[in-house]
């Protein structure tokens, strides 16, 4: 019936870094800005720097609303120009693979 006014709706959220484990930042939050549930792929925006959530507690948005406090363990999305990856340039040989005159099957002959 009546609310509290010293209770704030938004969530405080724990960043950490997955690969490191280290602590790396904390936001407040509106439930609004966060997704129902984080037991999907999720990529998140941080200072122009996409991330990856690999594991938050709690995942549901009923539970993380209810406590107040959500802790997300992020792993930075790295980026690649394609021009850097050398395995996607076709390789040109002239080289005509090796042949044997030893035959694997002595029963019958194939042609192709």
């Amino acid at each position: 019936m009546f609310k509290n006014p010293f209770k704030s709706n938004k969530i405080k959220v724990e960043l950490i870094d997955a690969v490191s484990n280290d602590f790396f930042g904390s936001v407040k939050l509106s439930p609004d800005q966060l997704p129902a549930s984080f037991d999907k792929s999720t990529t998140m925006h941080i200072e122009s720097e996409d991330w990856i959530v690999e594991k938050a507690e709690p995942v549901s948005s009923e539970d993380f609303i209810r406590k107040g406090t959500l802790t997300l363990w992020l792993t930075k999305v790295l980026k690649m120009s394609p021009t850097d990856i050398r395995f996607s340039l076709p390789t040109i040989s002239n080289d005509l693979p090796t042949t044997s005159g030893n035959l694997l099957y002595h029963d019958f002959t194939l042609t192709i």
